[in-house]
């Protein structure tokens, strides 16, 4: 009889460890049965299984299969990025942690970055078109916003070598399998192009001064202050050129993310701005359009290279359809 009771109770803490586990669940629908869930919503939810973060986030997909949450697709695109500076094409220095509540007291006596192999990385064409666009704009908020036929043909040629990467295609992919984009083989170019180049006021009487590009990878000032400002060839180029200064760092974390508190433009200050250093325009423009799209206004929780990563995002509330308002990382 005893025997008979051991098996019982055996086979049921056998049923319990499996019901508590992702194995073979990653991704996969919300099941009642289980004590547990396996999928991105289960986070929001708080009713993760104890094995979801180590078996699940960030784990990668069959070959050839499109990733079902966010981890998945964050984890390829970054497998994916063959664009992504190594750690011998950039060189750093930190210098001073410095805070949001400084004023701008510089903690830094030399510049941000050392040394970038730009033979290497701005030769590369989503890397050299993506330059050609930094100087199309005009940075305050106040002065309105027109592009020449030629500063419009630059966008449309980094977005020919931006969706001709896998980065981006596998990001189609992603979004097709999720709804999101619709339509012809021309639809993903048309959302990419609304989202992040249509031209719209940034305040209800404004004027039409601004876009989600321009805000995220180049920067605006408005009144004493800079605002976006998101992007590390922009840092790195600005900061060549004399005309920013890097004041140290405010927070750092991996993979590569800066904190960094910095002056541009006659002496403006941005408190802490945010960015990826190293990774491709490609990627950046990617990883900021899925999270926009998968959580709008709200922070987007992912995995890179093993670590956590929570992407935020804004649409531009004064102007209709979806236009980025803005895209960093925490």
């Amino acid at each position: 009889m005893w025997l008979l009771t051991l098996t019982v109770i055996l086979s049921g803490l056998l049923w319990t460890a499996h019901a508590d586990s992702c194995a073979g669940r990653c991704g996969s629908g919300v099941d009642s049965s289980k004590n547990c869930q396996c999928n991105s919503h289960c986070e929001r939810f708080g009713d993760c299984c104890s094995d979801y973060d180590s078996l699940c986030n960030g784990a990668p997909s069959p070959p050839g299969s499109t990733p079902t949450d966010l981890h998945g697709i964050a984890s390829l695109i970054w497998e994916k990025d063959v664009n992504r500076a190594s750690s011998s094409h950039i060189t750093v220095n930190y210098q001073g942690h410095t805070s949001t509540s400084s004023g701008g007291v510089d903690k830094a006596t030399h510049p941000y970055f050392t040394h970038v192999n730009e033979a290497v990385l701005f030769s590369r064409p989503t890397y050299s078109h993506f330059i050609s666009l930094l100087d199309n704009y005009d940075h305050s908020v106040d002065a309105t916003e027109y592009l020449s036929e030629h500063q419009w043909h630059e966008t449309d040629r980094f977005l020919d070598v931006a969706l001709d990467t896998d980065v981006m295609r596998e990001t189609e992919k992603f979004l097709r399998s999720k709804g999101l984009v619709s339509g012809g083989s021309s639809a993903f170019r048309s959302k990419l192009h609304s989202l992040w180049f249509e031209l719209y006021k940034r305040s209800s009487n404004g004027k039409i001064s601004s876009s989600g590009f321009e805000h995220v990878f180049v920067g605006e000032t408005k009144s004493n202050s800079v605002t976006g400002f998101h992007n590390w060839i922009q840092f790195y180029l600005e900061e060549k050129r004399g005309r920013l200064d890097y004041k140290g760092y405010v927070s750092r974390s991996q993979p590569d993310l800066i904190g960094s508190q910095f002056s541009w433009h006659q002496g403006l200050l941005k408190s802490k701005g945010t960015f990826f250093v190293g990774t491709s325009p490609e990627f950046e423009m990617a990883i900021y359009t899925i999270c926009f799209l998968m959580k709008p206004n709200d922070s987007c929780h992912i995995r890179l290279n093993g670590h956590s990563v929570s992407i935020k995002t804004y649409d531009n509330s004064n102007w209709s359809g979806k236009q980025i308002a803005t895209a960093y990382p925490m």
